[in-house]
């Protein structure tokens, strides 16, 4: 059945390469048959007895079940402020028809080039959307059959350093050194295509793929691609100009790297690679001042809206379903009901909230149950981000939660748009503050916080994954896990605002 599915869907990609996929019948019937396709994936990959023939009997059900619930028995299913990351797939809900829809999308990207661009509110989930949703989509063969074996990257988030990251990717994919890669793309970023060329055939003789060569793609995902912003305006602001003037340059040439890996260099020849960047709706008049990206906002982006009701149900009860949890009656309807606008239905930023909770909610569980009563204890969905800032703050002596403060001014910059944002730091960079005019009387005669102190404020926000870590360029990076933080939580976050100065 799922090999007729797959036909149809093959013809319907064909069809809505040529259609305007937004409004068009063959653009819903795709998203239909998709969710039917994977609706049978699942019902097979729930039914298949371990030797992959007949029916499961009740003990193969039973053994699953275990198995599920012992990968989550000491790890939460919702993921907070986190987004849901492509080994989170099994337990990300809530996003199915979006998943769809922006398969489909993207499937309109195998015979047209292009950049496909998705943006919507802060706080939509277009990170878990592109991470759990549609890689796992791609490598279930939803996209076409041809794409299970694609190469997929991810560049998380570009920093100030964006084409060093591309180089980095590149590089190891090909086989050369990162300095030859990265001098290229400085030097000749419209012809990016052909270096993604080589890294995409490359990559699939060295896993074995040598009669499908040809037809192999790269999917290649920029998530957060607003920090090229963000990180633009603090690079304006720095002292050193001929450091302000390559960076700029680089972001430039990252973008059209981007475009030509995407386009194929505008030759006639398949574009190499699907080039799918997420950013935040506030930032899009910023990208359309950059040409590569004002032709992609041109092109019918994807726009990830506000979850409907049903949907955010879902994403409660289908994480506790995957991880063996009961929900205690009437949780579900009071978390829901908080977070409910005064005029009715949900806002853009309702999923990180809502996580967060629910977060909360289960490291108060009991046994395997979520109760209302640990809800009670979060403040409710509006409050359990704050919740669980104070409660990583008031661990901290009074070292710690100057620290903190300082900690999370150097996390926050305001826009050009005089809003706060995020921004990732280096984690050597935080680990070497203290050093002011009272940290002798705090920290010692030389004035400097010891670093055990500093490493101890973060893993105390880091544990209820408010902060979060990553490696850029082969240095840790430290960054705030959602602005929905700076709003959130007034204490230090407002300290950092009267430090940046608004």
């Amino acid at each position: 059945m799922n090999d007729r599915l797959e036909a149809i869907r093959e013809g319907i990609n064909e069809q809505g390469a040529r259609l305007e996929t937004a409004v068009s019948p063959q653009y819903r019937q795709a998203i239909d048959i998709r969710l039917l396709s994977e609706q049978v994936a699942a019902i097979e990959r729930n039914t298949r007895t371990p030797r992959g023939n007949g029916q499961a009997t009740a003990e193969d059900h039973k053994a699953a079940a275990a198995t599920a619930r012992a990968r989550w028995h000491e790890r939460s299913p919702y993921r907070g402020l986190v987004p849901f990351g492509v080994e989170d797939a099994e337990v990300f809900f809530g996003r199915e028809i979006a998943t769809a829809q922006l398969v489909t999308a993207l499937a309109g990207r195998l015979a047209r080039p292009g950049i496909l661009v998705v943006t919507g509110a802060s706080g939509s989930g277009k990170s878990s959307l592109l991470r759990a949703g549609l890689l796992p989509a791609i490598a279930r063969g939803e996209l076409s059959a041809r794409s299970r074996e694609w190469a997929c990257r991810v560049i998380e988030r570009p920093t100030r350093f964006p084409l060093e990251q591309l180089a980095l990717l590149l590089a190891g994919m090909v086989n050369l050194e990162v300095a030859a890669v990265l001098r290229s793309l400085r030097e000749k970023p419209e012809s990016a295509h052909l270096l993604v060329r080589q890294a995409v055939e490359t990559d699939a003789r060295r896993r074995g793929l040598t009669g499908e060569v040809a037809d192999c793609r790269m999917v290649l995902v920029v998530d957060q691609l607003e920090e090229l912003f963000t990180l633009a305006d603090v690079t304006t602001r720095a002292q050193d100009r001929d450091h302000r003037d390559q960076a700029a340059k680089d972001r430039s040439a990252f973008l059209t790297a981007l475009h030509a890996a995407a386009t194929g260099g505008n030759g006639s020849e398949e574009p190499p690679a699907l080039v799918v960047v997420a950013v935040r709706g506030d930032f899009i008049d910023r990208c359309s001042d950059e040409p590569p990206l004002a032709a992609a906002l041109q092109d019918q982006p994807f726009v990830l809206g506000p979850m409907r009701e049903a949907d955010l149900r879902r994403a409660i009860t289908g994480p506790a379903e995957a991880a063996g949890l009961v929900l205690e009656a009437g949780l579900v309807d009071a978390v829901l009901e908080d977070l409910r606008q005064p005029g009715g239905g949900y806002g853009g930023g309702a999923l990180p909230l809502l996580s967060q909770a629910m977060l909360t909610v289960w490291e108060h569980r009991e046994g395997n149950r979520l109760t209302r009563a640990g809800y009670a204890k979060t403040g409710g969905v509006t409050q359990a981000v704050a919740t669980s800032a104070e409660e990583a703050y008031a661990e901290l002596d009074e070292t710690g939660r100057h620290l903190a403060r300082e900690i999370f001014h150097r996390l926050t910059v305001v826009s050009r748009g005089g809003g706060l944002a995020r921004r990732a730091v280096a984690r050597d960079d935080l680990l070497a503050l203290g050093r002011d005019a009272g940290g002798a009387r705090r920290s010692g005669a030389d004035g400097n916080a010891p670093q055990s102190a500093v490493a101890d404020v973060l893993d105390a926000f880091a544990r209820r994954r408010l902060l979060v870590t990553g490696e850029v360029i082969g240095q840790e990076t430290v960054q705030i896990a959602h602005e929905v933080l700076l709003a959130a939580w007034p204490s230090p976050v407002q300290d950092a605002t009267n430090a940046c100065g608004m």
